[in-house]
């Protein structure tokens, strides 16, 4: 009986090392498994963490973008409110141009009513002042009107009916014709011409011409060669054929 019992107890020590050198064997095929098991749940474990983490930044974007929706309205409303306002300024920058445009032009016309004036002298500080004005506006509207023998418009005018126009301007009337006019008037020497007088030229046996001083050695007359023009009183050929001067009185 101990001598079955001895062997029962050998045999179970021999399957026992079998069985531990089994496991030793085989242990490695399962310890990869078990290690990939460890890793994934602990990689599950990490990412479980990352998207609960994430959950506020998502929140907190969204609650941004829902913030900046209306700075968006308020921007796209200040852009509407901005548009009217640049096409008023635009409006008024043309309309501030076109005033400088007419400012301009206004300026010119001054400046050459100026010049015009400069023609007939200085007006004196008198109770003719309103008579040299006139005149000078009165040559201003006719300057280059061509000379016409018997006209009497602004197709063409003689120098008789440009010094009877003018002086109707004035509230004067004067004969239409030289010799009338020469009658009308009172004779003055020519060193004391005044500013509105007729000065006469003999430019033939049988025919005169006529025009009006303006101060300065010039008068104004229709000219056969320029029409309405200014001439002086010194030029070779007027002072030549000067006659005598006149005084209308009103």
């Amino acid at each position: 009986m101990k001598c079955q019992g001895s062997r029962v107890l050998i045999v179970s020590k021999f399957l026992l090392k079998i069985l531990l050198l089994v496991a030793f064997i085989i242990s490695p095929f399962f310890a990869p498994h078990a290690s990939a098991a460890r890793t994934s749940d602990s990689h599950h474990k990490t990412t479980k963490s990352q998207h609960k983490a994430t959950k506020p930044h998502h929140k907190t974007t969204k609650s941004s973008h829902k913030a900046t929706k209306p700075h968006h309205k308020t921007a796209k409303s200040s852009h509407k409110a901005i548009k009217p306002h640049h096409k008023t300024a635009k409006s008024h920058h043309q309309t501030a141009k076109s005033s400088h445009k007419a400012t301009r032009s206004h300026h010119n016309m001054a400046k050459s009513s100026r010049k015009t004036s400069n023609s007939f002298g200085k007006i004196a500080k008198s109770s003719r002042r309103v008579s040299e004005v006139g005149i000078s506006r009165f040559y201003s509207n006719w300057k280059g009107v061509r000379y016409r023998l018997g006209g009497t418009t602004k197709k063409g005018i003689d120098c008789s009916a440009l010094t009877q126009r003018a002086f109707k301007k004035m509230n004067i009337r004067i004969p239409r014709t030289t010799g009338g006019q020469l009658a009308r008037g009172k004779r003055i020497p020519k060193a004391k011409l005044q500013f509105g007088d007729l000065v006469f030229f003999r430019t033939s046996r049988h025919q005169r011409h006529v025009g009006i001083y303006i101060g300065n050695g010039k008068f104004m007359h229709a000219s056969r060669k320029k029409g309405v023009t200014i001439s002086r009183l010194a030029n070779q050929y007027w002072a030549a054929h000067y006659e005598t001067s006149t005084r209308i009185s009103s």
